[in-house]
């Protein structure tokens, strides 16, 4: 197959969301496929979050995708257009967010003929607000209302369309009920031929610099976003963390990414000791993996019902016990209740207790007895076969 990819978060980028498409490009490269990749230009992104390499035999392609949501589209269709014009692939997948690639492609669709897959990450005009906040979700559900006709528009268009989480799935065939067979669920997962990659110098450098700064301590890890998505919950987080370490109990953070506002504010108004968080920055996935693996336990916090993020899933490939801030009735805790050594927390209390039953336990993994199933290997060997049945 000769494949066209087009996501703006792609390698050298190094945030969540270039993740799927990188793992998924080189799955097929190496499966002998023929794979280019659409990028947003490296510099539109953070200079520090330039830490990723593309895969090696992807032709990367780059766009200068600046301005308006409309001037975004305008770049990408011509940049598909002359990459459809010189390689002629027999279909494209796009990966959203963000979304003005795929009204540029129903567009092409029109116009040639070309097939392609929207790949939602997350949903657009039915997205869930990551927060409590009843006046953003306000504010977020108004903004997505003049791009309503746009997202009809590319699902009619779209030959399938993948989402990450069976709520989500569940959520758009309500939505379209009249396309709800050409709609399917492939997971995130964990990225295993990224994770068995050999560590540079420089890297491994990082590595043991970190692991120095734990030594003698417990040690919570979090990988990526941390407080990001609440507030209250990150609060309460550092409440147990900042407790244990006054009873006698070394326990520190250790998080893998950019220390957000939301967290930041947190530790200032509760006087969060300094010395109990250790924050790397931006790493590439292979880094922050060997990393995780080295940690106690880890952390994950969400206010969402319907998304998984990626983090699960790199939790899951780590295997060590895991203590979460979520919804009950969510995906999240769909997939975490039926590991043995995973703790649904709402608050400080919850949380002193499960870290404390991990440690006199002495519970070492996370203890899920189908977690194979979320490698990516197996998810994108299912994104290859629908790929082959979208182009017959």
């Amino acid at each position: 197959m000769n494949i066209l990819v087009v996501s703006p978060a792609y390698a050298p980028y190094a945030g969540v969301g270039a993740n799927r498409m990188m793992s998924f490009s080189q799955y097929m490269v190496e499966k002998g496929h023929s794979v280019i990749v659409l990028r947003n230009l490296p510099e539109l992104w953070p200079a520090e979050s330039l830490k990723s390499i593309p895969p090696e035999g992807v032709i990367v392609i780059d766009v200068n995708a600046i301005g308006t949501f409309m001037n975004c589209v305008e770049a990408y269709y011509w940049k598909i257009k002359e990459a459809y014009e010189q390689y002629l692939p027999d279909c494209a997948i796009y990966s959203c967010n963000p979304y003005y690639t795929i009204v540029a492609a129903a567009r092409i669709k029109r116009e040639t003929g070309a097939k392609f897959v929207i790949d939602f990450r997350d949903l657009w005009i039915k997205d869930e607000a990551l927060t409590r906040s009843i006046p953003r979700k306000i504010k977020k559900f108004l903004s997505r209302i003049p791009y309503r006709s746009k997202e009809k528009n590319c699902v009619e268009m779209a030959d399938f369309i993948v989402t990450v989480s069976p709520r989500d799935c569940q959520q758009l065939q309500r939505q379209y009920r009249k396309h709800k067979n050409k709609m399917c669920v492939i997971y995130n997962g964990y990225d295993e031929n990224r994770i068995n990659k050999e560590l540079s110098d420089e890297e491994k450098i990082k590595v043991d610099k970190v692991f120095k700064q734990i030594d003698g301590f417990y040690s919570i890890g979090v990988f990526g976003k941390f407080g990001y998505y609440d507030y209250e919950y990150v609060r309460q987080m550092l409440s147990a963390v900042k407790v244990l370490n006054e009873k006698g109990v070394k326990i520190k953070i250790v998080h893998i990414g950019e220390l957000d506002a939301i967290t930041k504010k947190a530790m200032d108004k509760m006087n969060f000791p300094n010395e109990l968080y250790c924050g790397t920055g931006f790493l590439d996935y292979r880094t922050g993996i060997e990393i995780l693996r080295g940690v106690t336990m880890n952390c994950l916090i969400v206010h969402y019902k319907r998304g998984l993020g990626t983090k699960l899933f790199d939790y899951m490939f780590v295997n060590k016990p895991v203590i979460y801030f979520a919804q009950k009735d969510s995906s999240i805790a769909d997939i975490l209740e039926v590991c043995n050594h995973s703790y649904l927390c709402a608050g400080a209390k919850d949380t002193v207790n499960a870290i404390v039953g991990i440690l006199k336990e002495k519970q070492k993994d996370l203890g899920c007895m189908d977690r194979d199933k979320y490698s990516r290997t197996i998810q994108n060997e299912r994104y290859e076969k629908l790929l082959e049945n979208v182009i017959i």
